[in-house]
């Protein structure tokens, strides 16, 4: 992850770039086993510049891939999946860091999952596509997706004490 980590443009490997949660998590992970704390870098220098590029949409959601090395010109998709993974990263950045940003992130980003993308039956939609003026829903409901989200829920409303992040 080092050798593929861009410090120029925070980031790994080219574009198109999509978020890279995975990676994210074991940075995360390995700083705290390791006690090695330059495992961060990478892992926060690409959250920041996440968090400051189009990628994010008002509402607090975040597309699920950028056309530039630089987090711009995204493509106007906000998946369930994405989305759950990325809210624990931000968790896991708090956690990590102590970082009010992160932490306001994902505040947010909990909002969006539990606002625009639960459906009427207790569940989430699979996605949200194109812009605010021609936004369309895809209802499709995916098990795996749903399990991320309550899963990511529940982390938040631990981490940040906020028990309306899952609706009973």
């Amino acid at each position: 992850l080092r050798e593929a980590f861009d410090p120029r443009q925070p980031g790994f490997g080219r574009a198109p770039r999509r978020i890279p949660h995975g990676a994210f998590l074991l940075l995360f992970e390995e700083t705290e086993r390791r006690s090695d704390p330059s495992l961060l870098l990478p892992a926060t220098a690409t959250l920041d510049a996440i968090l400051a590029s189009p990628m994010r949409d008002p509402d607090g959601g975040f597309f699920r891939e950028a056309g530039e090395a630089d987090w711009s010109r995204p493509i106007e998709e906000r998946t369930l999946a994405d989305n759950a993974l990325l809210l624990r990263a931000l968790v896991a950045a708090h956690e990590a860091t102590g970082k009010s940003s992160y932490a306001d992130a994902a505040a947010r980003l909990s909002v969006f999952l539990r606002t625009r993308l639960a459906d009427e039956w207790g569940g989430f939609r699979h996605a949200l596509s194109g812009g605010p003026s021609a936004e369309r829903r895809d209802d499709r409901v995916f098990a795996f997706a749903n399990g991320l989200a309550v899963s990511a829920l529940l982390e938040t409303g631990k981490e940040f004490e906020h028990p309306f992040d899952v609706i009973p």
